[in-house]
């Protein structure tokens, strides 16, 4: 036993032998140290980063992982309804264009019994995913009655509402993405919509504030934003008062929305006023595994411009709010993430933080570390001086 001690005491005394135990020693403190303070922690993101803007002239898209709601199927409501739509807005009608979608089987179901029963009607839409339009009709001014006199005009405008829902609830979306056409209408807000993984369910509804019962034209004064037109492929009907369109958008396609003033109204007086079409301050809420924001179209970058994922074991995050600007997309969020832009990590843990927080700790690693590079020095001041 003593041999090999003596043995091992005439290798430390060669230069190379400590060389190659101090060099790595000290490489590795160093790196401890770069490790611990790049150790990534989650943050409020309410507090810091929401809400997460998309700005259209920048072509922004704002990305959505696995959103999500716990409802059950409600009577004459969507079975898993995604996004409420917000039907306490005044003032606004909605134009939308899918490039390819399909009316819903309740909608088809609907107009073929329609057909059936009135023959001089025109024949129920095409089966298929086809080009679908959706239209507000103002009626021309000549074509209403007149009120009685001595009676005061009491229609008023018909409200519209848009909600987001599974096609199919046991088929859950991956992402949903939120973007602005790159043709914006002065006076209105835009919104683009394309769902990834699953296929989307888009109600567009109408209800007349006037008369709650479905009304007569030719009797009762329509007012605004009261009649729509619905074009499916070369098939086209023109509806008025409380309608309920369902729309089914395939994964992957995405499909156009205009919020547009109604006559005499006001909703956004100045430019920078928003529109909020879905109500996201509900129970259950509406949550998501991750929120990030990314360039829309051309090469895309290497990493989001940025990326907030929920912490593992945690909570989800829940989305508060979503506005539409005339050029820029709002998400409100809530909840612990942890954020990186452009692929680093916006908030890391604080060695100095930490040692002022845990005095004691801090000193005793201070004094290895001292004792450590003190070694260092003195190996190498040594190797200088043995041959």
């Amino acid at each position: 036993m003593s041999d090999r001690k003596q043995q091992a005491m005439v290798y430390w005394r060669k230069r190379w032998v400590r060389v190659l135990v101090a060099v790595p020693v000290l490489a590795a403190a160093i790196f401890g140290e770069y490790r611990l303070a790049n150790i990534a922690l989650p943050i409020e993101v309410d507090k810091t980063i929401s809400p997460v803007r998309a700005a259209l002239i920048k072509g922004e898209v704002l990305v959505v992982d696995n959103p999500f709601r716990e409802v059950g199927q409600s009577v004459g409501g969507l079975r898993t309804e995604l996004l409420p739509a917000d039907d306490t807005t005044k003032g606004i009608s909605i134009a939308a264009h899918f490039d390819s979608a399909r009316l819903s089987d309740g909608n088809m179901e609907r107009l073929r019994r329609a057909s059936e029963s009135v023959p001089e009607k025109k024949p129920p839409p095409p089966d298929g995913l086809q080009q679908i339009d959706y239209t507000t009709d103002e009626p021309e001014e000549d074509s209403q009655p007149l009120p009685r006199a001595g009676r005061e005009d009491t229609t008023k405008p018909c409200s519209a509402a848009i909600a987001l829902a599974l096609a199919d609830d046991t088929k859950p979306l991956r992402e949903l993405h939120f973007f602005q056409p790159t043709d914006p209408s002065v006076g209105e807000r835009t919104l683009e919509v394309k769902a990834v993984g699953a296929d989307l369910m888009v109600q567009l509804s109408v209800v007349d504030a006037t008369h709650p019962a479905s009304p007569d034209p030719s009797r009762k004064p329509l007012g605004p934003g009261c009649s729509k037109t619905v074009s499916v492929g070369e098939w086209e009907r023109s509806f008025t008062g409380p309608t309920q369109l369902e729309v089914i958008v395939p994964a992957g396609e995405s499909f156009k929305v205009w919020f547009s003033p109604l006559p005499k109204q006001n909703p956004w007086p100045s430019a920078g006023d928003v529109h909020e079409p879905f109500k996201l301050v509900v129970v259950p809420p509406v949550s998501a595994s991750g929120v990030s924001k990314i360039s829309q179209g051309g090469s895309a970058p290497a990493f989001p411009f940025l990326k907030a994922s929920s912490v593992a074991g945690e909570q989800p995050l829940l989305l508060n709010h979503f506005k539409i600007g005339a050029e820029e997309l709002q998400l409100g969020i809530s909840g612990k993430a942890m954020v990186q832009e452009n692929g680093k990590d916006i908030v890391t843990f604080d060695v100095w933080k930490w040692m002022k927080m845990n005095p004691l700790i801090a000193l005793l690693f201070s004094g290895l570390e001292v004792a450590l590079i003190n070694w260092v020095r003195l190996s190498f001041k040594k190797r200088s001086t043995t041959s």
